[in-house]
């Protein structure tokens, strides 16, 4: 794990020069902590729902945003649905379902809102974007990591939209019979157009399909761990 740990700093180390060469980007270092001073932070429950007495359940929950509207936006990955609650917690209506039609989901692993009306939802597996009207009405299908067209065939694991940019993670398996079989991870990058995407991180990694051979450091990679900063 230390070993990891290692390969994950060194790799956002060098990302970030690369970044900051490139364009510059502005820093400011914060060295006398917060203006206000630190200070506790007080929480308390604004609203409950769900439970064995309760006519909403949940399977497994992935992702949840506050939407333009004001309602908060609950994905649920098992159930593969969005549950749509009000400020103070009155379940209003689910949206899309499990399936492969229009605005229907599978392995959903994230939410983002493209416009004021526009709800994205991300489609782990296959990988695609499902546009929605925020009472559900499907819109269309976009793929941010690649289409079946293609002959892509991904996994998408991330999804983040700022200011006019859409970024996601995935990854492929391809199966060759001469053994070198190979996994395929990547970031890619595009506009709120949701037209065309831009690799801008990439690695290759051999591919044992036995299983027998598995190395945490040279898979590891930044499916997760990365966001997106003000302006995109």
């Amino acid at each position: 794990m230390k070993y990891l740990s290692l390969l994950m700093l060194v790799l956002f180390l060098c990302l970030a020069i690369g970044l900051a060469g490139a364009t510059a980007v502005p820093r400011t270092m914060d060295e006398d902590g917060p203006t206000q001073g630190a200070g506790p932070l007080a929480l308390h429950e604004l609203w409950r729902v769900g439970g064995e007495d309760e006519d909403v359940i949940f399977g497994r929950i992935v992702d949840l945003k506050t939407g333009p509207d004001g309602n908060l936006y609950v994905l649920d990955n098992q159930l593969c649905h969005v549950s749509v609650f009000s400020a103070d917690g009155e379940h209003l209506r689910d949206i899309s379902r499990q399936g492969d039609g229009p605005g229907e989901l599978r392995q959903p692993t994230g939410l983002v809102f493209l416009a004021d009306d526009i709800l994205g939802v991300a489609s782990g597996f296959p990988a695609k974007l499902m546009t929605l009207k925020l009472d559900g009405a499907p819109i269309g299908t976009h793929y941010p990591v690649g289409s079946p067209a293609e002959g892509n065939v991904a996994v998408m694991t991330r999804l983040r939209f700022v200011d006019g940019v859409l970024g996601a993670t995935g990854g492929s398996i391809y199966f060759a019979p001469d053994g070198n079989s190979h996994t395929n991870r990547f970031l890619s990058v595009g506009d709120d157009s949701l037209g065309q995407f831009h690799r801008i991180l990439e690695t290759t990694t051999p591919f044992d399909g036995t299983g027998r051979t598995f190395l945490e450091a040279d898979n590891y990679y930044i499916d997760a761990s990365w966001a997106l900063g003000p302006g995109g």
